[in-house]
């Protein structure tokens, strides 16, 4: 029974030795690219799940570092900027640091983007059919929209190839409402509908107010909410 107590002790210390003293971190590569990785996500703008941290490399030895009762990764003063970026690992012993290291990571982050799944023509009008949402790198989803909704419908303004970001600039809204044409003027109030016509003065799109002329020659200001179709405030 003695023995086996002895044993079991022995066994204890070492489990103990190898997890190292309460509170140290644990000095390996790998754990110092976790370290590094939590680092960068904790001091980002952007959100965790929309980052990617890899290609993880560490500039200069390292010998010695294994040593260390414990280490700390400082997040760069300037703050966390996409592509290639450069964090101090700074290893201690008794309380002082002993050495620095750098360790660079590939940094990028993400976000939904529609693109085009066929090539779309000038004065084309956007279909569910021809978009979808994909996950792209920020740097190719700048001016870009985030939703289906939001471009279908719309009208090409130039050319755009298969597989492209949709900018907002390579679009514009459908025109439902063509200057000089004949117009309904629509008033509604309280469940009653009066309708009269007129001509538009200007184009017009969805959901955009515009300038329509009665049949007296009144100028009037109505929102246009259909092909040919304006309502009027009351």
């Amino acid at each position: 029974m003695k023995t086996l107590t002895i044993l079991v002790s022995a066994f204890m210390l070492m489990a103990f030795a190898a997890l190292g003293r309460a509170g140290e971190k644990v000095i390996n590569t790998d754990a110092i690219k976790a370290e590094v990785t939590r680092t960068i996500r904790a001091n980002s703008p952007w959100d965790k799940k929309d980052l990617k941290i890899d290609d993880i490399r560490f500039n200069g030895g390292m010998k010695g570092c294994e040593n260390a009762d414990t280490f700390r990764v400082e997040a760069p003063v300037g703050g966390i900027e996409l592509g290639k970026l450069t964090v101090a690992v700074k290893f201690y012993s008794g309380g002082r640091v002993f050495k620095t290291v750098w360790a660079s990571a590939r940094v990028r982050a993400y976000k939904d983007a529609v693109i085009a799944l066929d090539s779309l023509g000038t004065n084309a009008r956007i279909a569910a059919g021809d978009v979808k949402l994909a996950r792209i790198e920020l740097n190719r989803a700048r001016d870009s929209f985030g939703s289906l909704k939001d471009v279908v419908g719309m009208t090409v303004k130039r050319p755009i190839s298969p597989g492209s970001v949709i900018k907002r600039d390579f679009v514009k809204p459908n025109v439902l409402v063509k200057r000089g044409s004949r117009v309904v003027l629509m008033v509604q109030n309280k469940g009653l509908i009066v309708k009269s016509d007129g001509i538009a003065v200007e184009d017009g799109f969805d959901g955009e107010t515009i300038k329509a002329r009665t049949k007296s020659g009144k100028e009037i200001m109505g929102m246009v909410t259909g092909r040919d179709e304006l309502t009027l405030d009351w």
